[in-house]
């Protein structure tokens, strides 16, 4: 009986090492996937840190055009405003010699106008003489 209760015990035993093997393997083949998993996450990760890099020097590159461009604008903005008040005082100044043109426009006509009266009367004159 202790030969056949060994037997048992072995075979059990041998049972036991048999589905410790398979679960062994299992678990081996299991963390070789869990390690493919972690090496793509790694991978990932790594190209994601390579994405942000290349997003971050685009980021701050447009930022540094953006202050350019907008201390450009500035400076167009203040020519423009200097260019503007210049055209407004020549336009003031033109509008006062246009006037003053127009003043010595009927300075004149008056003068002609004179003129022709004076002629006028020294024609009157000249024809009362003779």
């Amino acid at each position: 009986m202790e030969i056949e209760d060994r037997k048992q015990k072995l075979s059990e035993l041998v049972e036991l090492i048999e589905f410790d093997r398979r679960e062994l393997a299992r678990l081996e083949k299991h963390a070789e996937s869990e390690d493919v998993y972690l090496e793509m996450l790694e991978e990932l990760c790594e190209s994601d840190a390579e994405t942000l890099s290349k997003y971050q020097e685009k980021y701050r590159a447009a930022g540094e055009a953006v202050v350019m461009a907008r201390n450009e604008l500035n400076k167009e903005v203040s020519e423009t405003t200097v260019l503007q008040r210049e055209l407004q005082g020549l336009s003031d100044r033109f509008r006062h010699l246009h006037q003053e043109r127009g003043e010595v426009i009927d300075l004149w006509k008056n003068v002609l106008g004179s003129l022709k009266t004076r002629e006028g009367e020294m024609q009157l004159i000249s024809e009362v003489s003779f």
